[in-house]
C-alpha cells in the first residue's frame, strides 16, 4: 500500500505534468482560450487535493509539537489553497472569453 507521502509525491508529479501539458497546448493552439479553460480546471483539482494533504501534515506536526514545521506546512497549505482559488478564477475568465 502506498504511504501518504508517496501519494502526495504522485499528486505533485501529476500536477506538474498537467501544468507542462497545459502550457504546450496553450502555446500551440491559436484559439487557446478554450484549451486554457480546460487546463485550468484540470489544475484546480490537484492543487486542492495537495492542500488537503498538507493540512493533514499540519495536524500531524501539531501532534508532534514541531512548531517550525507547523508554520511551514501551514504556509504551504495556504499557497495550495490560493493556487486552487486562482485556478478557479482563471478558469472562469477563460470560459467567459471562449464564449
Amino acid at each position: 500500500m502506498l504511504s501518504l507521502r508517496s501519494l502526495l509525491v504522485a499528486i505533485i508529479l501529476a500536477a506538474t505534468v498537467l501544468f507542462v501539458v497545459g502550457i504546450v497546448i496553450e502555446r500551440s493552439d491559436s484559439d487557446h482560450a478554450e484549451a486554457a479553460s480546460a487546463y485550468v480546471h484540470a489544475e484546480q483539482i490537484p492543487a486542492a487535493a495537495e492542500a488537503v494533504f498538507v493540512v493533514r501534515e499540519v495536524f500531524h506536526q501539531i501532534d508532534e509539537s514541531k512548531t517550525d514545521l507547523v508554520a511551514i506546512a501551514g504556509l504551504v497549505a495556504g499557497l495550495h489553497f490560493a493556487a486552487s482559488g486562482v485556478a478557479a478564477l482563471m478558469g472562469r475568465e477563460a470560459a467567459r472569453q471562449a464564449a
